[in-house]
């Protein structure tokens, strides 16, 4: 026995990744089925994915992506994940015949739902809440709502990360070792800042820094410059820790524009038009759709009945407990945050509060009510099993409420089915809920009546959450072989790249829209005029699609089923019918500009983030490189430093003299190394206040607070 209470901690962990297996056994136990299926996945992040991950197969940290406008930076993209270090381990994964396998992208997938399902059982078990309690709360979180739905791993990336943060600022409100676990609290909201999506930690930090404002405000005066403290440092290592990311997105950002879903797209000094956010609002029947599918708009608020009725048992039960409190808070302001236009509060804030308008999608704040629910449902669950004798009748109304929901939900089903025939999968939806409602009762019934024991009752609770929350995370999920399937896109024209791939010359490619809608570029590695991307240089973008300007970006081949220039020759057909036209005017990538003499350019390296060059200079000259200009690439000529200009408003261009001479191009940001600076310094100072002694930093008893644990 004392054996296996040693082995509680690990075994925990291990279910909840059997289970996490289990749930997404289309992904994990078939080859049927994929998430994958979803034009932003399919058209956007695969291509990111598979482009950083051949940089990182070839020794180089992925900083700049050649393919897409002529060159980009990928860190400043925020959308890449570039940062993420669950992303390093999927680049370090072996590529199949030079592609980053399904399979490993369907492991990569569960990967992020495990993970955010052991922060959320960690939290509840800093919280002194049962190991099934804290199960059934991290399994919630993670497999249901906009963590279960969410096709996006960059947003669920960061995302994962909110429960740990959470749990670090419940430490500080029962003073252990507040400024260390403030610093915690700062540094992996700063972590989430990295991995990939900049909406959801945006959200999360204002909701915390109001729960940090009343942390301060509600103390004695006596009280506050210890708190002011504490909030002071989980405001400097959240900055230190995101400025890696944070500067180079904003030096990105101050030069490019932005397409946002409104009529044109917008620049860094534009604001989003609030229309925009009001388009991506959750509607308030999102309050049904807690607990009755098929009520999303944007994103799917629902979590289960099953959840739900805990969460609100926990709130009657245990609201005294200030965890609970907090836990309400963060859940009822993800619910009212995410509804956007449909609340006041939304757009005062959209008006008052620097960059939110920037966060263009307010459903995403949904997955905060989701956070706020799954660890209220573990309150729920310890009061329900053992139930205390004055919580009875509580328990009665609980039983009670569900199965009069179960049958009034049968009865309106019956009723509409003789009105109106079905037009979507509403009654089924209907029926689930009604059939859920039913059966918790029923084990409600059980229990109370000795039929089940406290365990059998919470292990079936689980199992019955489990099976209502798989009714709809992994219903729409792609069979392999369903016709008009996106992914098989991506396959369909691997013998032109490889035709292009094959040529002795740097190619630059523009391809019809209609017929490859994907990243061409970006996922076979070929540069493309042109992409999907979050944020494209304002001077790349002037004027890209006429002719001169494709000239000057030296874009030689075309790939579409007729030419789309004067001087394009067919010179290969692919499968798929597609054809390859190229453009012999092209001009070289690597040129000379020279009013007289000729001039001789060799290229010895042409890599994303080094390209060196050999010429001979009849006299002095301009040597022009096809790529964009962006602050960060440096120069030098025989080894001493030279200017980067930006020649014709777009690329890159150095000043070479007559003669032989070696040219060498690197890209170096600025930006990037001081922020990673700071984040290393932010890193330090978080891991240093681990270990600094507290005694005249704990909270005294005029705390308004006190302590959560007395």
């Amino acid at each position: 026995m004392v054996k296996f209470r040693a082995l509680t901690p690990v075994v925990c962990p291990v279910v909840l990744l059997l289970a996490v297996i289990g749930f997404y056994w289309k992904l994990t136990l078939t080859n049927q089925y994929t998430w994958l299926d979803q034009p932003d996945t399919v058209y956007q992040v695969m291509p990111w994915l598979q482009a950083q991950a051949v940089e990182w197969h070839h020794g180089r940290f992925p900083l700049w992506d050649p393919h897409l406008w002529a060159g980009q930076p990928f860190i400043g993209q925020l959308q890449t994940g570039t940062l993420n270090p669950l992303n390093w381990l999927l680049f370090s994964m072996p590529l199949r015949h030079g592609f980053v396998s399904r399979e490993v992208l369907h492991g990569y997938y569960v990967l992020i739902h495990y993970v955010a399902a052991l922060f959320t059982y960690f939290l509840c078990r800093d919280l002194r809440l049962s190991r099934t309690a804290s199960l059934l709360a991290g399994l919630a979180f993670a497999l249901g709502g906009f963590m279960g739905d969410s096709g996006w791993p960059q947003i669920l990336c960061s995302a994962m990360w909110l429960p740990l943060v959470l749990m670090y600022y419940l430490r500080v409100l029962r003073d252990e070792r507040p400024v260390a676990n403030a610093a915690m609290c700062g540094a992996i909201l700063g972590m989430a800042f990295l991995s990939g999506h900049h909406n959801v930690p945006f959200f999360f930090a204002i909701a915390l820094g109001g729960l940090w404002l009343h942390f301060l405000l509600s103390s004695m005066k006596p009280d506050r410059p210890r708190r002011a403290l504490y909030c002071g440092v989980a405001s400097l290592c959240l900055s230190l820790i995101a400025a890696v990311q944070i500067l180079p997105a904003h030096e990105l950002g101050i030069r490019s524009i932005r397409w946002v879903n409104a009529p044109a797209p917008v620049a860094w000094d534009q604001t989003v038009p609030y229309s925009v956010h009001a388009g991506l609002s959750l509607y308030p029947t999102a309050v049904i759709g807690t607990i009755i599918p098929g009520f999303e708009s944007h994103a799917n608020p629902f979590i289960g009945l099953v959840v739900v009725s805990l969460a609100l048992f926990g709130i009657i039960t245990r609201w005294h407990d200030t965890a609970v409190r907090v836990l309400g808070a963060i859940g009822l302001w993800g619910l009212l945050f995410s509804m956007g236009s449909a609340n006041l509060f939304h757009g005062i804030l959209y008006s008052a509060l620097p960059y939110l308008d920037k966060a263009r999608s307010p459903n995403m704040a949904i997955v905060m009510f989701h956070l706020g629910v799954a660890g209220l449902a573990a309150y729920g669950l310890d009061s329900c099993f053992p139930v205390r004798p004055d919580l009875r009748r509580w328990n009665r109304n609980l039983l009670c409420s569900l199965t009069g929901l179960g049958a009034l939900l049968y009865a309106a089903q019956i009723v509409l089915m003789t009105v109106r025939p079905e037009k979507g999968r509403e009654y089924y939806w209907l029926s689930l809920t009604a059939l859920i409602a039913l059966l918790l009762a029923g084990i409600y019934f059980g229990w109370s009546r000795g039929g089940l024991s406290d365990r059998s009752a919470r292990w079936l609770l689980l199992a019955l959450m489990l099976v209502e929350l798989n009714n709809v995370t992994t219903a729409n999920y792609r069979l392999l072989n369903e016709p008009g399937f996106a992914l098989n896109k991506l396959s369909q024209n691997y013998d032109i790249a490889q035709f292009l791939k094959a040529r002795g010359e740097p190619v630059r490619v523009d391809v019809d829209k209609a017929e490859i809608p994907y990243n061409f570029g970006d996922w076979f590695g070929i540069d493309q005029l042109g992409g999907y991307q979050p944020a494209v240089l304002k001077d790349m973008i002037a004027n890209f699609s006429e002719a001169p300007v494709k000239n000057l970006l030296s874009v030689n081949y075309h790939v579409g089923r007729t030419p789309n220039g004067p001087h394009q020759v067919q010179v290969f057909e692919g499968a798929s019918g597609l054809k390859v036209f190229h453009d012999e005017d092209a001009l070289p990538r690597i040129r000379t500009i020279r009013s007289t003499g000729k001039d001789g350019v060799r290229i010895l390296r042409y890599e994303s983030t080094l390209i060196e060059v050999d010429t001979v200079m009849a006299g002095k000259g301009l040597l022009v490189v096809a790529d964009a200009w962006f602050p960060g690439w440096t120069a030098t000529v025989d080894g001493s430093p030279v200017a980067v200009l930006q020649a014709s408003g777009k690329i890159r261009g150095v000043v070479v003299d007559g003669g032989v001479h070696k040219v060498v191009m690197r890209y170096r940001p600025k930006n990037l190394y001081i922020g990673a600076m700071l984040t290393a310094m932010g890193l330090g100072l978080c891991a240093a206040l681990q270990f600094v002694p507290e005694k005249r930093f704990r909270a005294k008893p005029l705390s308004r607070y006190g302590n959560l644990l007395t």
